[in-house]
């Protein structure tokens, strides 16, 4: 994106990360964690009024798995399970989080820790859904750019959400795609 932060691009007239936020919002999850990194003054200012709580990545430069790492490390010790959502992700509605939330809830009746994640064929979205379980795993995690480690670590556990919907696998990377998505 150049010298722009695309979290805080315009999406339907408010900053992209504040619109990914209040859907998450609209979603029963017990709590919103959001990591900070670049312009973390900013970002945060933009989410402003939102029922969120914030912890910052100071080595937000080294890779995706230290934010993950980072918002893990924060979450409450009575989290049952999370989400480790994109910010830059703003075809997600409410809805599309909620469909993760019921899928993975029918696997927790036949698997103690599930993971679960939206799959076509060999495309792999997001966001990913993680038991609680798999904290001490991710903050292990040596890989930069995610956590695909503990998935391939625990097969047996993982659910594929197959799916055939652009939200869960388009997000906002360059300019052509923020073009493209608004």
């Amino acid at each position: 994106m150049g010298n722009k932060n695309k979290l805080l691009l315009s999406w339907n007239g408010e900053p992209m990360i504040r619109h990914v936020a209040r859907q998450l919002v609209a979603v029963p999850v017990d709590e919103i964690l959001v990591v900070l990194g670049h312009e973390a003054d900013k970002v945060k200012e933009a989410l402003e009024g939102l029922p969120a709580r914030f912890t910052t990545n100071h080595q937000f430069a080294s890779g995706m798995t230290s934010s993950i790492q980072a918002g893990v490390a924060a979450l409450s010790p009575q989290s049952e399970a999370f989400f480790v959502c994109l910010g830059d992700m703003p075809l997600l509605t409410s809805a599309h989080y909620a469909a993760l939330i019921r899928f993975f809830e029918e696997r927790k009746k036949t698997c103690a820790a599930p993971i679960v994640r939206p799959v076509n064929g060999d495309r792999k979205g997001h966001p990913v859904l993680f038991d609680a379980a798999y904290v001490p795993n991710i903050l292990d995690c040596r890989e930069q750019e995610g956590c695909r480690e503990v998935i391939r670590n625990n097969q047996g556990r993982f659910f594929a959400f197959q799916v055939n919907d652009e939200a869960y696998y388009r997000d906002v990377d360059g300019k052509e795609d923020y073009l493209r998505a608004i």
